[in-house]
């Protein structure tokens, strides 16, 4: 499992982390830095959401693009956009233009290595290697966040710049991808795969939704839980972010046991395992208290750790192979405009009502998405199993 390839693709597979968790210590000084600029105090406060709307608008375009070819050149060229893009600003610190299109830009090669990392992992991986190494990605991405939040913030002390640097990482990743990643044939169309269009594309149409919610979700728990923190406990910035990374290092720590949580049980099952389990979260914190908000992070942090795998593997295990470009660009773009969504989605119930109300709100939808899946689970375990549309024989 551990290689040269395999630490390539994991570390590639953190761009989607680090495009925000790298900056964002630095956002209150990219703002007074552009003070003066008339219209800046906007596209400042733009600045993570304009990547995650550049994403959810390439994936699509680019999942057309890489079906048929070889997914190793989207990643390795993604790696050099991502790094020249990321990194621009620090080279030219005084342009807000710079600032907004290498941002844009920098959407597009996110997307692009998002692709080429879930084609290339279905390509080298089948059954429980899939399964640990979508744990281990998962897990991989909880830690580089806590690892990225905190290098980005000692390097804006030096200049809100110099968080920008973090970008050139990804260029340190061409050499080993273009040595160690092996060549990647286009799949052909399987026979019979019309028998089963209408059914897959209904169950595509299901994970997108999920991934769009499970965004939601995930980003407003990483905006509204330092508030909640402070509110409660009276943390300051620095406590509420060791909590932050007390809940990630659960999710890491979870997702690193997926497999064997899956075990033999449904996709649906699973998710509505994590579904449960984040619901509890979310209802610890609308309750309040030291032992209430520690245990609600616990929670929060494992369903999320169970759910980034396990969808990932449900959409992997439906769709044929000659078609992961489009399905992984669709459900890429679902899951950032779930990241666009999740403020304002959330705001009108945290201002009538305050955050403990909007918590407990959140924590009965989620219970109800838990229960439909748990049912979706019964009606599928009643119905006989298709001949599954890809490759893997443990779907």
């Amino acid at each position: 499992m551990i290689s040269v390839r395999n630490i390539t693709l994991l570390l590639a597979s953190t761009l989607m982390i680090m495009s925000g968790a790298a900056i964002a210590p630095a956002l209150p000084a990219i703002g007074q830095a552009f003070a003066d600029v008339q219209g800046a105090d906007f596209w400042v406060h733009q600045v993570l959401t304009l990547t995650g709307l550049s994403v959810a608008l390439a994936a699509p375009l680019l999942g057309r693009f890489v079906d048929g070819s070889d997914p190793r050149h989207l990643l390795i060229l993604s790696l050099v956009v991502a790094s020249v893009s990321g990194s621009a600003i620090f080279f030219y610190p005084d342009s807000l233009v710079l600032l907004i299109g290498s941002r844009l830009l920098l959407g597009i090669a996110v997307a692009g290595v998002m692709l080429a990392f879930t084609l290339l992992i279905a390509n080298y991986f089948q059954g429980g290697e899939l399964d640990k190494f979508l744990g281990l990605q998962a897990g991989v991405g909880a830690y580089s966040a806590v690892a990225y939040l905190a290098i980005g913030g000692m390097l804006a002390e030096v200049h809100w710049s110099w968080a920008f640097l973090l970008f050139l990482l990804p260029l340190f990743l061409v050499l080993p991808a273009w040595f160690s990643l092996d060549a990647v044939s286009a799949a052909a169309p399987p026979k019979g795969q019309t028998n089963n269009a209408e059914a897959t594309s209904w169950t595509l149409i299901g994970l997108y939704i999920l991934g769009l919610l499970e965004a939601v979700f995930f980003y407003w728990v990483l905006v509204h839980v330092p508030f909640h923190l402070e509110a409660n406990l009276a943390l300051t910035a620095s406590g509420s972010g060791f909590a932050i990374a007390g809940m990630m290092l659960s999710n890491a720590v979870v997702a690193g046991y997926y497999p064997q949580i899956r075990g033999e049980r449904s996709h649906a099952l699973v998710q509505g395992i994590a579904y449960f389990s984040l619901a509890l979260g979310l209802s610890l914190f609308a309750i309040g208290g030291v032992v209430m908000l520690m245990l609600g992070l616990f929670f929060m942090g494992s369903a999320f750790g169970l759910m980034r795998p396990n969808i990932m593997r449900w959409l992997l295990t439906v769709v044929s192979p000659a078609a992961r470009g489009r399905a992984v660009g669709l459900f890429t773009s679902a899951f950032f405009i779930g990241q666009f969504l999740s403020a304002p989605l959330a705001e009108p119930v945290i201002a009538a009502a305050g955050r403990s109300v909007a918590f407990a709100f959140a924590a009965i939808i989620v219970a109800v998405l838990g229960v439909g899946l748990v049912l979706l689970n019964a009606y599928q375990a009643r119905i006989p199993v298709n001949e599954p549309l890809t490759s893997q024989a443990d779907s």
